[in-house]
């Protein structure tokens, strides 16, 4: 039995009905079910007033109070009221004279509750968390659940758990074994980690009250994840990039996805190379390539130099110290890739010396002191050549071999190789 004793109360009216509430008082207030039972004491100026009727009214969601107020003489049963908040409420009804200048007096005492104490509630949001597709053997971004105090007691859990599954965690809990007063809130951070491919599901299950249990529902899909690999064989230089943006080879040149994904692939070859062919059979030599990944998949794109001029001096590229006696040997060639066969331009084969500059003639095949062009016209592929096989006076030398793809007879080099020689 619970007592709630309250302060006193005096009223004075001049009508037929009295209304004293009582506020404040949540011990009250909180119960369901029970009986109220209460004292008062009356007097009043005008003889010929008694009380007839009265009723409790108990303001809170889903509860029914009924009970009597008595004296010396007997109890006055009193009706009964569900409602929404916290206040009690206690109405007297009365018969007499209304007269002008009465005045009736009431007096509550005590009033004393006997039931069950449903005080302690519990709200729990949201009821479901449902993971987006996970791969298996990969963690999930945690989803929150949140614990909320909802009745007029402190709220106090036990254990919060994981119930039926393996594939989901708790990461972050701080819900278990805390006592939280009315309006107080905690919260539990949920991750899928699946074990193996397939839907999921569980409970994440939230006990209270000793022996009650709130449940959230717990769901996701696991499935398995494959590598894709990309591998450049390049004489020639360019990137490879996916339309997902996963793939930005390049840099990034792998990308985890889901079992069973389409990807697609674009080969972009840089301004001076070409794209030959990708290892798939089925892509070839386009530049664009889907691949399915029902396993891990290594692709290699291969580009080559589109136009590459080289020359070379006693074999060498780079920079060569040669004694007067030696013979300097220049030989060259020139490779071009499909996209570049049979288009026109110029190449430009020349020496810069200490005597001048001198032009090599493809067509004539000798040197001669001044610039110009070497060939103007369709562009040949050309194999290795020797131009020069003689002695030079001591000095710096630079021998020249580029390809001007604009055939105007200005000196526009779009690729270009050179070696400098020592002579000494």
């Amino acid at each position: 039995m619970s007592t709630i004793s309250t302060e006193s109360s005096t009223n004075d009216w001049y009508y037929d009905q009295v209304s004293i509430s009582l506020s404040g008082y949540p011990d009250v207030s909180k119960y369901m079910g029970g009986t109220i039972d209460g004292e008062y004491q009356d007097s009043y100026y005008e003889s010929g007033a008694n009380i007839s009727s009265g009723s409790v009214k108990l303001h809170r969601s889903g509860s029914t109070v009924t009970g009597s107020f008595c004296d010396d003489s007997g109890c006055t049963t009193l009706g009964s009221y569900s409602g929404f908040d916290d206040e009690v409420k206690i109405e007297l009804n009365f018969n007499g004279t209304d007269r002008s200048g009465s005045m009736f007096y009431v007096y509550i005492d005590e009033i004393t509750y006997e039931g069950e104490d449903l005080g302690e509630e519990i709200s729990v949001s949201p009821g479901k968390l449902i993971f987006s597709n996970t791969s298996v053997g990969s963690t999930s971004e945690p989803k929150s659940v949140t614990v909320k105090s909802t009745g007029f007691s402190d709220l106090t859990t036990g254990a919060v758990e994981i119930d039926n599954s393996d594939d989901f965690l708790i990461e972050n809990d701080e819900c278990t074994n805390v006592t939280l007063a009315s309006g107080d809130t905690c919260t539990i951070e949920v991750v899928f980690a699946p074990l193996s491919e397939g839907e999921k599901t569980g409970d994440l299950d939230i006990s209270y009250r000793n022996n009650y249990i709130e449940s959230v529902t717990l769901s996701g899909t696991a499935s398995s994840r494959t590598v894709l690999t990309i591998e450049k064989d390049v004489a020639g230089t360019g990137k490879v990039t996916s339309t997902d943006k996963g793939i930005s080879c390049g840099e990034d040149c792998s990308e985890e996805y889901d079992e069973g994904t389409k990807v697609t692939l674009e080969a972009i070859p840089d301004s001076d190379s070409s794209f030959t062919g990708w290892s798939i059979e089925e892509c070839g030599d386009f530049t664009r390539c889907v691949v399915t990944m029902d396993e891990d998949v290594t692709v290699t794109a291969t580009f080559d130099v589109a136009v590459n001029p080289d020359i070379k001096v006693n074999g060498e590229d780079e920079s060569v110290s040669l004694s007067p006696d030696n013979n300097v040997v220049v030989t060259l060639s020139l490779e071009l890739s499909d996209d570049y066969t049979n288009k026109r331009g110029e190449l430009w084969i020349y020496a810069h010396s200490p005597f001048g500059q001198y032009t090599y003639s493809l067509d004539g095949g000798r040197w001669s002191k001044g610039g110009g062009t070497s060939l103007s016209g369709t562009l040949p592929v050309l194999d290795e050549m020797e131009i020069l096989d003689r002695t030079l006076p001591p000095g710096d030398y630079t021998f020249w071999f580029t390809v001007d793809m604009s055939p105007n007879n200005s000196y526009d080099h779009d690729f270009a190789d050179s070696v400098e020689v020592k002579v000494e």
